[in-house]
C-alpha cells in the first residue's frame, strides 16, 4: 500500500466515507483534514494559487 499510497495518496483519501488511519497518531481513525500531510498539501497550493487561476 506504501507503493500506491506515494501517488495516490490525495485522491484515495478524499473517497467518500473512507476510513481513514492515522500511522502517526497510534493508528486512529481520522478525519481527512486533521492529517498533516493533508495540510501540508493545502498550505503548499494555498500559496502558488494565483498561478492556476486566470
Amino acid at each position: 500500500m506504501v507503493y500506491l499510497q506515494s501517488f495516490s495518496f490525495p485522491t484515495l483519501l478524499a473517497i467518500p466515507q473512507a476510513k481513514i488511519y492515522d500511522l502517526d497518531n497510534h493508528s486512529r481513525v481520522s478525519k481527512l483534514e486533521e492529517l498533516e500531510s493533508i495540510r501540508t498539501y493545502y498550505d503548499f497550493f494555498s500559496q502558488i494559487r494565483d498561478k492556476f487561476e486566470k
